[in-house]
């Protein structure tokens, strides 16, 4: 009995290594690059944590400092404006307004919106005209990115929309529908206004470069569409869009790893600054005297809510941030060429499969020695594999973390041998 329980842990211990090396973002990424999925940046265990503490040290090192060049970040924060300008729609387009003005005669180069608008959020047609024109007269100078929203097979559920039967095999061609939204390029009457998706990867450290959606229904086939950083970065540099890696990323539909800049390194300003800049009265706020708005000048500039409990808030290598100044990120990112590449994850399982089999050998040959001993080899092991990591992205830019997870399956195998031959 105690040999069929011996083979039987060996088995199931092989079979965990093909899963635990590469950790639970790799999990996903291998059976689906499902947009529907949890946004999960990290697990919630002590593993998730290692990964993602390794992965900020080893894409923040290096003689190069990351930090803003191109953008900046007006926010809309619940604690300083009236709540009234979050609840009700059509006043905050008209608070948008004022705000777009304002940062187009401060200098900005460009203005991202990272916001969607919805036809049935506001039914005063005078509100959203308002809006429309400040778009029209600001986009004859600068160009604006809009937001664009998708649904998921969830969002579709929570309104009594999922698909079902045929319909339901359609949609996993794409697994996103775009709803019906205000068309400013239209309403604004201008070129110079484009659109991108705010859809973000799962794995938030990967930079959504585009998804392909079903427009308003699900029938005929999706179509691919840009995401809003991406829209953003390539109406800023034209050139972007003939760069090989970026381009060979686009058509293979991958979404690059990148580093983060923490919130507090963006130029950021106020909107209740702002509007009191622009002589609009906001209830219960202390205007500043003075608002320098030169951080502006030259700058993308970013517009969007930060508010607690917002659901549009991210857990990154570089702290919890709003949706906004993760856009900024990835805008950042893809200018700076700071967008890293990947290998094939069959490549990484192969990887991780081997050096576990390799550690077990290892451990063979030294069965009898104390496992305090082969706890300190597996030590300089790891060690010698995070310096391996930092090499290969210095040098390659890839970043490979097969070798800590699955030093660590190797030291569980040596243990569950161990507990095998107790059991014997």
């Amino acid at each position: 009995m105690a040999k069929y329980v011996k083979a039987a842990l060996r088995v199931l211990a092989y079979v965990l290594c093909i899963f635990i090396p590469y950790g639970i973002d790799h999990s996903i990424t291998v059976f689906t690059d499902d947009p529907c999925k949890p946004r999960t940046m990290e697990s919630s265990g002590i593993e998730g944590r290692v990964e993602t503490a390794i992965y900020e040290v080893v894409t923040r090192s290096g003689f190069r400092d990351i930090r803003s060049r191109y953008t900046a970040v007006i926010t809309l924060r619940d604690y300083e404006l009236p709540l009234e300008l979050f609840s009700d729609k059509c006043k905050q387009r008209e608070f948008l307004s004022t705000i777009i003005r304002k940062a187009a005669d401060a200098g900005a180069s460009m203005i991202v919106i990272d916001k969607y608008f919805s036809p049935g959020s506001c039914k005063d047609a005078t509100a959203t005209g308002t809006l429309a024109k400040a778009i029209e007269d600001v986009s004859k100078r600068i160009p604006i990115i809009i937001g664009i929203s998708t649904l998921t097979e969830d969002d579709l559920r929570r309104q009594h929309l999922a698909p079902s039967g045929q319909q339901e095999q359609v949609f996993r061609k794409a697994c996103l529908v775009m709803p019906a939204q205000l068309d400013f390029k239209v309403l604004s009457h201008s070129d110079n206004v484009y659109t991108g998706l705010v859809r973000l990867n799962a794995d938030i450290r990967k930079i959504p470069l585009s998804w392909s959606t079903f427009q308003g229904s699900i029938a005929g086939e999706p179509q691919v569409q840009p995401t809003l950083s991406v829209m953003a970065a390539t109406t800023y540099d034209p050139q972007l869009s003939e760069r090989p890696v970026f381009v060979e990323d686009l058509r293979r539909r991958i979404h690059p790893l990148t580093s983060f800049i923490a919130e507090d390194k963006f130029p950021i300003l106020s909107a209740a600054d702002v509007a009191c800049e622009a002589a609009l009265k906001v209830l219960d706020y202390t205007c500043k005297t003075k608002l320098d708005l030169h951080p502006l000048r030259g700058k993308i500039v970013l517009i969007g809510e930060d508010t607690a409990g917002c659901a549009d808030r991210h857990s990154t290598p570089a702290g919890e941030m709003p949706g906004v100044f993760v856009q900024a990120n990835y805008i950042e990112s893809l200018l700076d060429d700071r967008y890293f590449k990947m290998i094939p994850v069959w490549t990484e399982v192969l990887m991780g499969f081997i050096w576990v089999i390799a550690l077990e050998y290892w451990f063979e040959k030294h069965k009898t020695t104390k496992l305090l001993v082969v706890s300190r080899w597996w030590l300089v092991s790891m060690l010698a594999f995070l310096v391996v990591t930092w090499v290969l992205f210095q040098l390659t830019g890839y970043f490979v973390l097969f070798g800590v997870p699955a030093a660590t399956v190797g030291l569980g195998l040596k243990c569950i041998g161990r507990i095998q031959q107790n059991v014997a």
